[in-house]
């Protein structure tokens, strides 16, 4: 089977990769931050919390989230901009450079979903987002346009690791997303 972790699993856009990801037979580690936690988080959790292929952790300080043989790690960053908390930010930033640094790494490949640069250049993680993609061979990067979950919006994909080429692929919303981030994955 495949495996994923997917961080700020129980949060908007987080919960529904986990979901999709579970519907096309993943293993999902799902790692959230325990102050991050409301009742919508709550009450996502209750629909897939108990499928036997999810396990679910809270994320700690000095806790890793990447675990040896993992086939993806998924980070959607748009949840981390919307619910702006500079300390899970930090947590955040310091356990992804930890993960750089891990041989088994090489192996996972990273999926960020972040913002357009557009809705993300006044935010701090930004910058320290880029310095941590820089030189990664295996970091997709997927940018959503949409402000609120159910509105039209788009989804940016880079069609090429070498050249610079976006592809635009318009979305109604978070589901959509979360159904099209697996289909290119599988």
């Amino acid at each position: 089977m495949r495996t994923a972790i997917v961080v700020g699993a129980r949060q908007s856009l987080g919960f529904r990769i986990c979901r999709q990801l579970l519907e096309n037979g993943f293993v999902v580690y799902g790692k959230d931050f325990a102050s991050w936690q409301n009742e919508q988080c709550e009450e996502n959790w209750l629909y897939i919390g108990r499928n036997a292929n999810l396990h679910f952790d809270y994320v700690e300080d000095e806790d890793d989230l990447l675990s040896d043989d993992v086939d993806f790690l998924i980070v959607p960053l748009i949840d981390f901009y919307k619910r702006y908390y500079s300390k899970i930010n930090d947590q955040l930033l310091n356990q992804l450079q930890r993960i750089i640094t891990k041989p088994s790494f090489s192996k996972t490949t990273v999926i960020l979903v972040g913002p357009t640069a557009i809705h993300s250049r006044n935010c701090k993680i930004s910058a320290e987002i880029e310095d941590l993609k820089i030189n990664r061979k295996n970091v997709k990067e997927y940018c959503i346009t949409m402000d609120n979950e159910q509105g039209d919006g788009a989804i940016y994909y880079k069609t090429s690791n070498i050249a610079h080429k976006w592809t635009k692929k318009e979305l109604q919303n978070y589901d959509e997303i979360a159904q099209f981030l697996i289909e290119k994955i599988l």
